[in-house]
């Protein structure tokens, strides 16, 4: 087969002799390499779209694997262990605690890690101990990945895995998740827009958890609903839910059960880890994706509704802000003129951090204030589109009426809310009791004797 050398570039467009000037016309091989790249563009534009191409390509390549596997077979290595967070998004969550308890074990000193990552420079800047001879960096996606998720004897994940790596005898599947859920997740989003946009949810969830060996629940609330959404009922799967609460979580039940002293302690550290201010009320602000407010390229627009200067006015303007952007963002905020108002900390591998650092919290279907209950600070919830978003949208486990705070729909709703202070506790017993039973401060731990026994 013939190809051009390496050196060799085709040009874009031919020098020819006319009446008495040079004359331009366009290079055939280059308007059918570009007629080419076209075609190829739309074709994968049009699989994307539609779930029974992706639906029947993956099952191709989940054959061709599978064969691979029993022609070629690769030795698993019960010492090696897979970690990926967010799709590599990060090294943070669950699985970064789970590590950490494992990395520091001394009597587990022979494990080796490697991590799935998006960016190897910045998951090294903000963890320089990943640099260490027990730990190897893979692209996430990559062929090295496949390679060692092939080869680890156990699998640490908080989002769904890519479906064409089969789980083989003796292999485990640790999946973590990334929160106690609120808006529906996988089969229970039927009947949704979120269900009817050409994402096959329902699928993808019930064949990762058939993969899995533990799926970690923080209360019998998420047993029952990762059951459905997982498809663990129609699978008799339910053992694989292990009781022992979130491992993320630890270090916020830890500040929880503090002294005052101790907690303001772990809230000033956090600030400085952080680059933000020691003094002042500082309230973190979380909003979640919109499934139905799809990007041109990747993720998702987000249009922030919040207006901290009518807060600012409202609440005092000692009060700034720390914003976090959901990783499905396609686009942070805007902060020009919002210099030492808003801080954007979208990019802190641990949210943890920016828990403990926030005296309170503003946000609308995030997960995130079941972990922020924990610490029993005041919480406000801002949903200009609740409605929407609770009947049309995505659908949520639970009425707002539940929430453990104040909802809010417009700014002036918000504002008329008590303001935050740095002092500020809030009595989230009750809530804790049902939406996180299991959460006692040990969950790395428990995952660890139960699939690293002594």
């Amino acid at each position: 087969m013939f190809s051009a050398p390496a050196a060799f570039a085709y040009p874009t467009a031919y020098k020819t002799q006319g009446t008495g000037y040079a004359e331009s016309v366009p290079n055939p091989i280059h308007a059918i390499r570009e007629a080419g790249a076209a075609t190829a563009s739309r074709l994968a534009a049009a699989t994307r779209r539609n779930p029974r191409i992706r639906a029947l390509l993956a099952r191709a390549r989940e054959s061709a694997l599978k064969l691979r596997d029993d022609v070629v077979p690769v030795e698993i290595d019960k010492d090696l262990v897979f970690f990926a967070s967010f799709s590599g998004r990060s090294v943070g969550g669950s699985p970064l605690a789970v590590f950490l308890e494992l990395a520091n074990d001394g009597s587990r000193a022979d494990l080796r890690f490697v991590w799935a990552v998006r960016d190897r420079a910045e998951a090294l800047r903000q963890h320089p101990y990943l640099d260490s001879p027990r730990v190897s960096l893979v692209q996430y996606g990559s062929r090295r990945c496949a390679a060692a998720m092939r080869r680890a004897g156990v699998w640490v994940s908080s989002t769904t895995l890519p479906e064409h790596i089969r789980l083989r005898p003796g292999q485990q599947y640790i999946q973590t998740w990334h929160g106690t859920p609120f808006k529906r997740l996988g089969r229970d989003i039927a009947g949704t827009s979120a269900g009817a946009n050409g994402h096959d949810f329902a699928r993808r969830y019930a064949r990762d958890a058939a993969r899995m060996s533990i799926l970690v629940s923080g209360s019998q609330f998420t047993d029952r609903v990762f059951t459905t959404a997982f498809s663990l009922d129609t699978m008799g799967n339910e053992r694989i839910l292990a009781h022992t609460g979130n491992p993320r979580n630890d270090p916020l039940v830890r500040v929880a059960d503090a002294t005052p002293a101790q907690a303001r302690a772990a809230r000033d550290a956090a600030r400085a880890k952080l680059g933000l201010p020691r003094d002042g009320a500082l309230v973190l602000y979380a909003p979640t994706w919109r499934d139905d407010m799809p990007a041109t390229s990747r993720g998702y627009r987000f249009t922030v509704p919040l207006d901290v200067k009518a807060l600012r006015a409202a609440w005092g303007n000692d009060v700034s802000f720390i914003f976090r952007a959901h990783y499905l963002m396609a686009a942070a905020w805007d902060l020009d003129g919002l210099e030492g108002i808003v801080y954007d900390r979208s990019a802190a591998d641990d949210v943890n951090d920016v828990m403990v650092a926030a005296d309170a919290l503003i946000t609308d279907y995030s997960s995130i204030f079941f972990d922020y209950a924990l610490l029993q600070r005041p919480m406000y919830f801002f949903a200009p589109d609740l409605q929407h978003y609770a009947q049309v949208s995505r659908g949520l486990y639970f009425p707002p009426e539940q929430l453990p705070g104040p909802v809010a729909t417009t700014m002036d709703e918000l504002a008329s809310c008590t303001a935050p202070d740095q002092a500020g506790r809030t009595d989230t017993s009750a809530f804790t009791r049902e939406f996180a039973t299991y959460e006692r401060g040990t969950a790395s731990r428990q995952i660890i004797e139960r699939v690293w026994p002594r």
